[in-house]
């Protein structure tokens, strides 16, 4: 190995650090920036709203994509972990809380994970009796997971609720990276089979039942059988 690959890597290092950082502080700025301009515009009365941008110099554009970026709840390092606020930006745009008959279908670089028994995947959906919350059942690696989160009270931007209920808890069990996450909503009866297959994977130990719940099994295994019960019933893609 060359002598001069170390100092090389030295050097890659630093300045990657130095990107992470600028990209980090930039987040925080826009994220700061639509706080406040939420907070203005439920300050300003009609037909002030734009003359006030004008007075600040932010576009109105500008000012949405702030405002839309603040009340995600995505933190700083998050938004760069996604590549900066303009892929944090296109990260949201696709992202959409499931309805009460819907299912969010989440994996990692694979449109249809089921189909393969490497890939990571994740499905996200909300009980009609528990409106507060949203449930979470993924498959990482080799273990089986599920958890209810508490959605943030009272945010609903455009039919879109705010993401970190449901980033944060995966991310924080390794269902990385966020960029290559592949998002889409789906009927819940076609989420069903695998959904009921993990939770009575979990639930049949009762002495798990009441904490995060992991079951750390050779879980792909079980998805072939899964996928063909989804496919003998006409569900599968």
């Amino acid at each position: 190995m060359s002598n001069r690959l170390p100092a090389i890597a030295a050097d890659l290092a630093d300045l990657h650090s130095e990107i992470q950082t600028h990209n980090v502080a930039a987040a925080e700025k826009a994220i700061a920036a639509g706080r406040l301009l939420t907070e203005a515009k439920a300050l300003a009365g009609h037909g002030t709203w734009l003359p006030f941008l004008a007075e600040a110099g932010i576009p109105d554009r500008t000012a949405q994509n702030y405002m839309r970026l603040w009340r995600s709840g995505l933190n700083a390092p998050l938004v760069a972990d996604l590549g900066g606020i303009r892929a944090a930006l296109s990260f949201l745009a696709k992202w959409r809380m499931p309805g009460l008959e819907e299912a969010l279908y989440i994996s990692i670089g694979d449109k249809r994970p089921v189909d393969c028994a490497t890939v990571n995947f994740a499905f996200v959906w909300r009980d009609v009796h528990l409106p507060d919350l949203v449930s979470i059942a993924a498959v990482i690696g080799n273990d089986a997971l599920v958890t209810q989160r508490p959605m943030p009270p009272g945010v609903d931007i455009e039919g879109h609720q705010p993401v970190d209920a449901v980033l944060t808890w995966l991310e924080a069990h390794g269902f990385l990276p966020i960029g290559d996450w592949h998002i889409e909503i789906e009927d819940i009866r076609m989420s069903m089979p695998v959904i009921a297959s993990i939770l009575r994977d979990i639930y049949a130990h009762p002495g798990q039942i009441g904490r995060e719940p992991v079951i750390a099994r050779d879980w792909h295994s079980k998805l072939l059988y899964v996928r063909d019960e989804r496919d003998s019933k006409g569900g599968g893609a």
